[in-house]
């Protein structure tokens, strides 16, 4: 059977995002991923392996990764989806700003706008800008009929 390669390039993606991650948090810390793994508790294997191999397989476990954050106080690695969706969040809210919505609700009718744009935008992936544009003048007019009653 064929391998998937759909999921073989998220894996690959998804190392390139931990090493990236690493070698960024060296960076900042002036360590090396060696020093970085010792201090949190890691074998010293588990991040040099990772930045020297560009051909390394696996990706950070979620423990690694949750040691790490404890004990660096780092923010974890951010996955491009998550990227991508934290980024339309954003727009969503920046254009409901703009058009005066947010100022005319109350912060509950507000809060319970961004939580269901936030659940279509994750359920709508990448949406054409009118079927966004479509949701946001929904939003809106939503949010301005609220604050009349």
């Amino acid at each position: 059977m064929p391998k998937d390669e759909g999921s073989s390039n998220a894996a690959k993606e998804l190392v390139r995002l931990h090493r990236e991650w690493t070698l960024e948090i060296a960076r900042q810390l002036d360590l090396t991923p060696t020093q970085i793994a010792r201090q949190a508790g890691l074998a010293p294997t588990t991040l040099s392996r990772l930045v020297a191999d560009p051909d390394h397989q696996h990706a950070l476990s979620s423990t690694t990764i949750d040691k790490i954050v404890r004990k660096f106080g780092v923010s974890p690695p951010i996955s491009p989806d998550y990227k991508a969706f934290r980024e339309a969040v954003e727009q969503t809210v920046a254009a409901l700003h703009r058009r005066s919505a947010l100022q005319l609700a109350s912060p509950s009718d507000v809060a319970r706008a961004v939580v269901e744009l936030a659940d279509w935008l994750s359920k709508a992936g990448n949406g054409k800008a009118e079927q966004f544009e479509g949701v946001v003048s929904f939003e809106v007019e939503r949010l301005k009929t609220k604050r009349s009653t």
